[in-house]
């Protein structure tokens, strides 16, 4: 594993040190849970630009998918 590391508020600290948490496994599974949400999101805004683009060329997406699966 690699180790990043980054600077947060004294005060912040010390109420992360209240608390019985393991933020190493925290940060680990938010940052994992952002990076799934960020390449969804781009997943949908590239689908967004196919079938926008599709719609201008009056080409049905069935129709798309049946060519694209011919050829390979």
């Amino acid at each position: 594993m690699d180790v990043i590391s980054f600077r947060i508020p004294k005060e912040l600290k010390r109420k992360m040190e209240e608390i019985n948490i393991n933020w190493s496994e925290e940060l680990r599974e938010y940052i994992a849970w952002k990076i799934k949400k960020w390449k969804r999101e781009e997943a949908i805004k590239n689908m967004e630009k196919i079938r926008n683009m599709h719609k201008r060329s009056n080409i049905k997406m069935s129709e798309m998918v049946i060519k694209s699966r011919k050829e390979h």
